[in-house]
């Protein structure tokens, strides 16, 4: 593996439950791994949470859900199911602490790209 599995777990990545997702071939989970620092989810988030557009909240956050399960970033798959479950049970009040917290674990995984 390319990428330094221990940077990797501090920044809340499980690599051995991503890698059994990826039928424990390293070469296909790091291009994957690589190809999510592209991603225009959290911008998406941010950008749809200043205009109070919580449909396109949901969807978005949605979308990183999937992502960050498949990849085993676990902090910020929370992060982001927190997100989904608010906007689904009508707790839109909480959302600006949760978006906040799904930015904060999202910057800690981006850490890994520096």
């Amino acid at each position: 593996m390319i990428m330094d599995k221990e940077r990797l777990t501090t920044a809340g990545i499980d690599i051995d439950g991503a890698l059994e997702r990826f039928a424990g071939n390293e070469a296909i989970y790091e291009k994957y791994l690589f190809r999510f620092q592209t991603d225009p989810h959290m911008a998406a988030v941010k950008d749809a949470m200043a205009e109070n557009d919580y449909n396109k909240v949901l969807e978005q956050a949605h979308a990183m859900k999937g992502m960050t399960g498949t990849l085993g970033m676990d902090d910020l798959y929370h992060s982001c199911s927190d997100v989904v479950q608010a906007i689904r049970n009508e707790k839109t009040d909480t959302l600006p602490g949760l978006v906040d917290k799904m930015e904060n674990s999202y910057q800690k995984v981006m850490s890994i790209y520096q």
